[in-house]
């Protein structure tokens, strides 16, 4: 059979037009974790326990996830 995986959709309002991307589930994860409220480096951790993504792989993705998510006006600011 089909083993079946969910599908993340992201979708988000840019310049007053509907935008939609999909997400792998690490980033879906981190980015679900910091919308909550988690500390960037709690986040981190988060991720890697849900995902199983190893720390070297985060670390090659984490800096095109914060690009894409300010390009995207996802985040605004770092606190």
């Amino acid at each position: 059979g089909i083993a079946e995986t969910p599908l993340l959709i992201l979708r988000y309002r840019q310049q007053h037009a509907a935008q939609r991307v999909r997400l792998t589930a690490p980033e879906y994860t981190m980015l679900s974790a910091l919308k909550s409220g988690a500390d960037f480096n709690i986040a981190l951790v988060e991720t890697q326990g849900k995902t199983g993504i190893t720390q070297g792989e985060l670390s090659a993705q984490i800096g095109a996830w914060l690009s894409s998510w300010l390009h995207r006006g996802l985040i605004s600011r770092v606190r």
